[in-house]
């Protein structure tokens, strides 16, 4: 998981915002599959704490969902 401050409001804003994030979050996916040994991607998780909006990414494809 990882937060942000971002001042975003609509969706689709919202949704580019967490793409432009997506290579951030890979690396630290990434990061937690090596330490823990995982065989799996983990899921990572943006949090907009300025609307109060989640974004779910997946590393096993290419999906981000608004939660």
């Amino acid at each position: 998981v990882d937060y942000k401050t971002d001042h975003v409001s609509a969706d689709e804003a919202l949704l580019a915002r967490a793409a432009a994030y997506a290579s951030q979050c890979r690396t630290y996916a990434q990061g937690v599959r090596e330490a823990f040994g995982l065989v799996e991607w983990p899921r990572w998780e943006l949090w907009f704490l300025r609307p109060g909006r989640v974004v779910l990414g997946y590393l096993d494809r290419d999906d981000l969902r608004l939660e």
